[in-house]
C-alpha cells in the first residue's frame, strides 16, 4: 500500500512537471501598445455595461495561448469535481473567479515564483497587477487587446471558423486550440468558454495608461463568450459578470504574466 502511494505521488510529480513545462510553451509575447478598446458605435448586441476608452498598455505581457486545461488544473488542484472529468484537452470551466486566482498562486508557488495575490484575490507585494512577476490572471485591457490582435471589428474571423458557441457546439465545452486562432496566435479568445479577468465590473471602462479596476468585493468581469452563448453575445467587447465566490458552469480562464525585458 505504502509503495503503491509512493508511486502515485511520484506519477503525479512528473505529471505536474511536463504540465509546468507545456503552460510555459503556451505562453504567447504580446508588444505594449495602444487600442480602442470596447465596441463599434452601431456593434450588433452591444450591451449596457459596454463603453468605449482609449487605452495605452506601456509593458510586453505574455498570455496564454490556450484556457487553461482541465489536465493542466487538475494537475495541480486536489479537486474531484465532475467539471474537468472526461476531457483533459477542454478548457477547465465550473470555475469561480476565486478559484482562479488560487490556481495562479498554487502555480507560482510551484515555481518558485512570487504570488500575485493573497486567498481572496487581493493584489499583494506590488502597486497593481502589471508589476507581479509571477502567473496571474490578464487585466480586462490585456484580454481584449490580445484578444482583437489589432483588429477593430467585433470579432476577428468568420463567426463558425473562430468560436464554439451556441450554434455549433452542442453540449458541452470543446477541445483548446479546435477553431482559427487570432493574428498572434491565441485561441478560444471568443467562445468554448467565458475567461475570467483580475478586473471588478464598472461602466464606464476605465482608460489611460495600464487600467485595471480594483474594487473588494465587487463582481468580477468574466469575457469571451461560451459553448452556449449566442452569436451576439461571441464578440470581443462582450462582458458578463459574476460574483467572486460563486462558481459558472462554463466559467475558466486563461494566464497571463509580466514579459522579461
Amino acid at each position: 500500500m505504502e509503495q503503491r502511494r509512493a508511486e502515485r505521488a511520484r506519477e503525479r510529480d512528473q505529471l505536474r512537471e511536463h504540465l509546468t513545462r507545456s503552460v510555459e510553451a503556451r505562453m504567447v509575447r504580446v508588444s505594449a501598445g495602444a487600442f480602442r478598446m470596447g465596441p463599434l458605435p452601431d456593434e450588433a448586441g452591444r450591451g449596457t455595461n459596454e463603453s468605449v476608452a482609449h487605452v495605452r498598455l506601456t509593458q510586453d505581457f505574455l498570455i496564454g495561448r490556450y484556457p487553461v486545461t482541465q489536465s493542466e488544473y487538475a494537475a495541480f488542484v486536489e479537486d474531484n469535481r465532475p467539471a474537468y472529468q472526461g476531457c483533459p484537452a477542454c478548457p477547465m470551466a465550473g470555475l469561480s473567479w476565486l478559484d482562479a486566482v488560487r490556481f495562479t498562486n498554487t502555480l507560482n508557488e510551484r515555481l518558485g515564483l512570487t504570488p500575485c495575490y493573497d486567498q481572496q484575490g487581493a493584489v499583494v507585494n506590488v502597486r497593481t497587477p502589471y508589476d507581479c512577476t509571477g502567473y496571474r490572471l490578464p487585466t480586462e485591457a490585456e484580454w481584449e487587446f490580445a484578444a482583437r490582435a489589432g483588429s477593430p471589428e467585433s470579432r476577428y474571423g468568420d463567426i463558425d471558423d473562430i468560436a464554439w458557441y451556441a450554434a455549433n457546439c452542442g453540449s458541452g465545452s470543446r477541445p483548446v486550440g479546435g477553431r482559427h486562432p487570432n493574428a498572434w496566435g491565441l485561441h478560444d479568445t471568443l467562445g468554448n468558454v467565458f475567461e475570467f479577468v483580475f478586473d471588478s465590473m464598472s461602466t464606464p471602462l476605465p482608460g489611460g495608461d495600464n487600467p485595471a479596476v480594483i474594487i473588494d468585493g465587487a463582481e468580477r468581469v468574466m469575457r469571451g463568450a461560451s459553448c452556449a452563448s449566442p452569436a451576439d453575445r461571441v464578440r470581443a467587447a462582450a462582458r458578463t459578470r459574476g460574483t467572486p465566490s460563486t462558481r459558472y458552469t462554463h466559467g475558466g480562464f486563461r494566464l497571463a504574466r509580466r514579459a522579461s525585458p
